[in-house]
Order: structure tokens, then C-alpha cells, then sequence
């Protein structure tokens, strides 16, 4: 418990949780999930294999590469049980066997447990060994690094079977039964096993957890505690966790509690504030955090050695999280299980059964994304923490820009960098307002203010014409300019929300700039068409266009003006990037090096920033057209925003993973956030100090540059 509490004062407390990936099984309620298992095989690469038992006594088998979708993900069927399917469990080991190293087990109403090869190159991988001797359903099971497997049943006995080691030389080992306990005293509704001390845990019907330890010799157990009504209803589920010397268990009571192994002492009892009876228990290591899913769907996650609950998120049923996958998940998963109650004439089950609904299983994959089994699916879902600050904005879609003052993406720094004192009182007291607020656009087709302090909304402009691709703040002519899908640009008043539609582009625009000089305001524009439009935009006429040349021969994804002297960059999906003169918009140079479109530019001083889809980032002499430094991982994939901090010079790159601050002078990593939900734009908040970031989901999230320090990079 101190080295639990310990931890938890070292925590960041923010959790967000958001859906990535769904297997989906079938679409009639005999399908419903029961329980799930998933393995990463050694020999496999990025291949992971997830199980899933389901309740007509198949065992859909999923064998997936990163995150799959509902629509590219079809199981392979293992059938051979009766009933229920109420356990599965992956080995591995050299002892093993198969034909990949590792098996799958599982247990079901049907009194059997099944061995199965999924390594097995036929298309249903066979049953290798079916073992017989419970006279009830097989309501759980277990196994150790010594080859030691338990199976429990509502026969009320407990059975241990062990690898036959005369058939060592055979392909699948082979199980016998070696001990029975008959000593419980009600039906066994779960077990957990330490996987090296052989340390046997059996919870019964009755609420009481028992348990076994080696005696007499290393192949048999006897019991050596039995703690009576440690829950007022029977025992559901238990989660061992050696490394914590702590034991959890579940109960129809709608309470979990967490136990000393070594006393049996109760340490902690988390009661359930949906007065629904906990269904899934799962351990993450890592965060020293206890997952629990309940029967209503919820998703609580429980810091036992200190702070308590620290998040719970619906992952199931009315209200629950959104999931990815859109039409084709939803339509998958329509007739998920809509029956109130599946009557069964088979032996009475002691875990949860379909018609419960809920969660009815949780498990950590690799990579450290959470699965649930509910309705006729297995769901894989993101928890993030470490999280500062997070505003879910009122968007329905994507957001694709952000922008305001000190947003040096999409912002002219001469123009920000230049004081009030430059303009006369009267312009800058009517621009302050405008300065100050914080702009966000969105594949919704809306257009948001924020209040910059407490990221409230404080006006909304709607677009109905186009969808919206890109957007720049204009502080010196008090506008918002977006670029549309259509290839239009539209000039925002940030007050009325008027607009002025100027027409050139014939396909996308992608970026928007903006220069600053004196009197005039000249916008610079790119587009999927290949080419470039230069604009007055500077208010003392209406806005007409300059120039419109083919600036690529490929798409233009980026455009941006230099700070100190007059010239522009463009980028394109060819790779290549061009230096302009604003002037004469005669070629001035050109940079080669990048592999990959280059869809993202930054400019600091005499120094440009270059980002491609490949991840990295170069760093390049404006003047001297020279590459200084290569950051060849700045990133995880594609760019989705690029940005230097004016005041420190810092990096700022966003992907969909990650948002990560570098020194580029040195070449250090000096932060990194992660959130639940894919990132997809980036902006700058200059008066709190925070890089504001658009999510897929419409969030806007908060990263505050105070918790970067130069010394984290060394």
C-alpha cells in the first residue's frame, strides 16, 4: 500500500479514454461475447492474435496487424464446445509446443476444456486435446510458467492437470489430472494463480476466497487459508497481483475488494456508484492502476493505494463513448444484444452470461490498449494519461485549424511581432479583442471564438457552402480567412461574421499566409491545382487578386511567407521545395533532400522548418539555401502541424499520435503529449502559454509550454 501511494503522488491525473478498433463477431445474440484473450506471438512481427468465446460455444479467432477496422477484420471459427464459452487462455513457452510456440485454451458449460493450435495452418485450427472430468460448468482457468494447469467448476471441485513429461517429444503436449479438490465447499466461480509460487486463490458461491498452496511434494496442493464471507453474495472474478502482494476480488454484492496476500487483510472496498454488480477486473501494471467494467457498461479506473477513482468513462450502452469506424461498425453492431433474457436449460453458470450485458471482460493487448467484450464485439480502446488541461469544444467533426494570436503556423510573426505602438491607438484598441480570442474550424462546417483564459465559446460562425480545409487569423485587418474544398477563400469579419468570397483556386485550397508591410496586407495562398495566388487583402479597397501562377507541378500543400525579408516558400507533394521573391514572384531557389510530400512549413528568423510525411523535420539556412540539421523521427508518420514558439524558438510538430516539443538548434526532444483521441492540428495561445491542438473528435486540447524544460532534451 506505500509503494501504491507512493506512486500515486507522482501521477499526472487526467485519463482520457477513446475507442480505436472494434472486432466484431456476429450480429444475433447467440454470438455475444463472453470473454476475450489476446497474444502477440515472438515470431510474428506485428501480428497480434484476439480471441474471442462466445456464447453459442464458438471461439472467434482474430488475427489483426496494428489496429484493425470492424470492415478488414474476419475471424476464423474454432468450434468443437456445446456451451458457453467462459474462459480463454494463451500459453507460451518452449515447453509448449505447437506449431507457433504457443496454445489457446479454453473452458465451457459443456464440463470440457479445450486445447487448441492457432498457429495451425488449416482454416479451423483443430482441437488437440479435449480434457474430460468436471461434472458442472467449467467456470474458470489458470496456468503457470511450470506447467501447471487449474480448471474450476460449479461441481464444486477444483482440478489440477499437469503436461504429461513422457509425450515432451510430441508436437502439443498432452494434460493429465493429477490432483482434485473436492475441500471448497460451494461451486467455484473464479481462480487466480501465482504464476511462480503455484499460490492457488478459488472463489466460491458463497463469498469466501480460499487458499491452496504446495504441500507434500512440488506436484500437489492443499489448502492452507480459507477467509469465510469475505463478500455477503458469491465471488465473480479475481485478479491477482504479485508484484503488489494484492488480490481483487469481485462479488454479485456490487462491491470489489483488494486484499493483502500475505494477511488476507481487506486494504480497500470500492462500492459501485451505478449500483451494478462489477464484471471485469483487469491490472495495469505500468500506472499501478485497477481497471473495473460493471454490468451498466462503465469503465472505472481506481488508483487503490491512494487517490481513489481516478476516471470512469461508458463504454457500453446509452451514453457510451463514440466509436471509430463510422456506418459500417455502427450497422455491424445494431442488433449487438437487444434481448432482455437468454434462459439457458444447460448447468447453471457461475460467471456472468450473456444476456447480462455490460462489460463482460477487460484485458491489456500490447502497446497498452485496453479491450472490452460487450454485445457481439471485442473493442480496443486508447487510455492516455498525463493529459494538463482538455476542453471538449462543441465540434462534431475533426478539428482541421486553429488559430490566434502568436499561432506562428498560420500566422505572420512579423505582424505579431511587431507592438501596438507600431499602429495608432485607435486600431489597436479595436484589434485587442480580436487579438486576444482563440479560433478553431472544423470538417462540422463551424467556425469557433474562444475565450483565451477559460476556452469558453464566445461566437460561432457557419459555413454551408464549402467544406473548410485550412484557416488563418489576420489581426491587421481584423478578419478570419478559411480555404475551402472547393478551391474558394472566404474573409470572416471577426465581429459580424460577414464574408467577402474570393475565387481562383480549381481545386482545394490547402494553406493560407499572410504578409504584413506597412500599409499592405498580402495573402498567399496554395492550392491541390498546383498553383499559387497572391492577394491585397489590405482593406483600404476590396480585395482582388494579384497574381495566380503554377508554382508546382504537382499539388502545393504549403505556402508560407518569410519573416524578415521578402520572400515566400512553397511545398508540394513532389517533395521539393521552392523559394519565391514576393516581390516579382521570380523563382529565388530551390531545396531537394526530403523523400516524402512536404506538407507543413515554419519559419524562424533566417531559418526555415520543413515537415514531410515520412515523420521528419529539416532544418534549413533561408539565405544560404543550405540543409543545417535533419530531425529524422520528429515525428510518428505524417505531419499534421508544424510551429516555432516565438519567444523560445522551441519546435512544436504534431501527428496523430503525439505532439512533441524539440530543440532543433541541438537536435533534443524536450516534450511529448499524448492524448486518446488522434490529433490533427495544431495552433499557439501566446497569452497562457499553451499549444492548443484539434482532435478527430472536435476537442480542443491544452498543452502548456510551462511544463517544458530545455534540460529535459539533454
Amino acid at each position: 500500500a506505500k509503494r501504491l501511494l507512493r506512486r500515486s503522488r507522482m501521477r499526472e491525473s487526467t485519463i482520457q479514454v477513446a475507442h480505436c478498433s472494434t472486432y466484431v463477431v456476429e450480429q444475433d445474440s447467440s454470438s455475444a461475447v463472453t470473454c476475450h484473450a489476446s497474444y502477440r506471438p515472438r515470431r510474428g512481427g506485428a501480428t497480434e492474435l484476439t480471441a474471442a468465446g462466445l456464447a453459442n460455444g464458438a471461439v472467434a479467432l482474430f488475427t489483426s496487424r496494428g489496429e484493425p477496422s470492424c470492415a478488414e477484420t474476419k475471424p476464423r471459427m474454432l468450434r468443437g464446445h456445446s456451451g458457453i464459452v467462459c474462459g480463454l487462455l494463451f500459453v507460451s513457452g518452449p515447453e509448449v509446443g505447437g506449431h507457433g510456440g504457443y496454445l489457446l485454451l479454453s473452458c465451457s458449460a459443456d464440463r470440457t476444456v479445450r486445447v487448441w493450435d492457432p498457429a495451425s495452418s488449416e482454416p479451423e485450427p483443430a482441437c488437440v486435446q479435449t480434457l474430460r472430468g468436471h461434472g458442472g460448468t467449467v467456470t474458470d482457468l489458470a496456468t503457470t510458467d511450470t506447467g501447471m494447469l487449474v480448471t474450476g467448476s460449479t461441481d464444486s471441485t477444483v482440478r489440477i492437470w499437469r503436461a504429461d513429461p513422457a509425450r515432451t517429444v510430441m508436437l502439443h503436449p498432452w494434460f493429465s489430472e493429477v490432483q482434485v479438490l473436492r475441500d471448497v465447499g460451494g461451486w467455484i466461480n473464479a481462480l487466480a494463480l501465482h504464476s511462480k509460487e503455484e499460490t492457488l486463490y478459488v472463489g466460491d458461491e458463497q463469498g469466501h476466497i480460499s487458499v491452496y498452496r504446495p504441500a507434500g511434494g512440488a506436484m500437489r496442493l492443499s489448502r492452507w487459508r480459507q477467509q469465510p464471507r469475505v463478500h455477503s453474495l458469491g465471488v465473480t472474478r479475481l485478479l491477482l497481483v504479485p508484484g503488489e502482494r494484492v488480490l481483487v476480488s469481485a462479488s454479485y454484492d456490487c462491491t470489489a475488494k483488494v486484499l493483502d496476500t500475505r494477511s488476507g487483510a481487506v486494504t480497500r472496498i470500492i462500492d459501485s456508484p451505478h449500483r451494478s454488480r462489477f464484471t471485469a477486473l483487469c491490472w495495469d501494471g505500468a500506472r499501478s492502476e485497477l481497471l473495473l467494467g460493471d454490468e451498466s457498461g462503465h469503465l472505472s479506473i481506481w488508483d487503490v493505494g491512494g487517490e481513489g477513482c481516478l476516471k470512469c468513462e461508458r463504454l457500453w450502452g446509452d451514453g457510451a463513448l463514440p466509436k471509430q469506424g463510422g456506418e459500417k461498425v455502427a450497422a455491424a453492431l445494431a442488433n449487438a444484444v437487444r434481448v432482455s433474457r437468454i434462459d439457458s436449460t444447460g448447468p447453471r453458470v457461475g460467471k456472468p452470461g450473456p444476456s447480462q450485458g455490460g462489460l463482460r471482460h477487460l484485458a491489456l493487448a500490447e502497446g497498452g490498449r485496453l479491450l472490452s467484450s460487450s454485445g457481439t464485439a471485442v473493442d480496443a480502446w486508447r487510455v492516455v494519461h498525463g493529459i494538463s488541461s482538455v476542453r471538449a469544444a462543441a465540434h462534431s467533426a475533426a478539428v482541421v485549424a486553429v488559430a490566434g494570436p502568436g499561432t506562428a503556423a498560420v500566422c505572420d510573426e512579423g505582424e505579431e511581432r511587431r507592438s501596438d505602438a507600431a499602429r495608432s491607438p485607435e486600431a489597436a484598441l479595436s484589434t485587442r479583442s480580436s487579438e486576444s480570442a482563440v479560433y478553431s474550424a472544423s470538417l462540422d462546417g463551424t467556425i469557433r471564438a474562444w475565450d483565451p483564459q477559460d476556452m469558453s465559446c464566445t461566437s460561432i460562425f457557419h459555413e454551408v457552402r464549402s467544406e473548410i480545409a485550412c484557416l488563418i487569423h489576420c489581426p491587421r485587418c481584423e478578419r478570419l480567412v478559411t480555404g475551402h474544398d472547393d478551391g474558394a477563400i472566404r474573409l470572416w469579419h471577426v465581429d459580424s461574421g460577414s464574408t467577402v468570397t474570393l475565387s481562383g483556386h480549381s481545386n482545394t485550397v490547402t494553406c493560407l499566409s499572410v504578409d504584413t508591410r506597412g500599409k499592405s496586407v498580402r495573402l498567399l495562398s496554395s492550392s491541390f491545382d498546383g498553383t499559387v495566388g497572391a492577394w491585397d487583402i489590405s482593406g483600404q479597397r476590396p480585395p482582388r487578386l494579384e497574381l495566380l501562377f503554377a508554382a508546382h507541378e504537382e499539388e502545393v500543400l504549403a505556402v508560407r511567407a518569410a519573416e524578415l525579408t521578402p520572400r515566400y516558400v512553397t511545398a508540394g507533394s513532389g517533395a521539393l521545395i521552392k523559394i519565391w521573391s514576393l516581390d516579382t514572384h521570380a523563382l529565388l531557389g530551390q531545396l531537394r533532400g526530403h523523400t516524402e510530400p512536404v506538407g507543413h512549413l515554419a519559419v524562424d528568423g533566417h531559418f526555415l522548418l520543413s515537415g514531410s510525411d515520412d515523420g521528419s523535420v529539416r532544418l534549413w539556412d533561408l539565405y544560404a539555401y543550405a540543409l543545417l540539421r535533419v530531425l529524422p523521427r520528429a515525428q510518428e508518420g505524417p505531419l499534421r502541424g508544424l510551429l516555432v514558439v516565438p519567444d523560445s524558438g522551441w519546435l512544436v510538430a504534431c501527428s496523430e499520435a503525439a505532439v512533441r516539443v524539440w530543440d532543433y538548434d541541438s537536435g533534443g526532444l524536450l516534450k511529448e503529449w499524448r492524448h486518446a483521441e488522434p490529433f490533427c492540428s495544431i495552433g499557439l495561445r501566446r497569452s497562457t502559454g499553451d499549444v492548443i491542438a484539434g482532435t478527430e473528435e472536435g476537442l480542443l486540447v491544452a498543452l502548456p509550454l510551462a511544463e517544458v524544460t530545455p534540460s529535459m532534451g539533454a
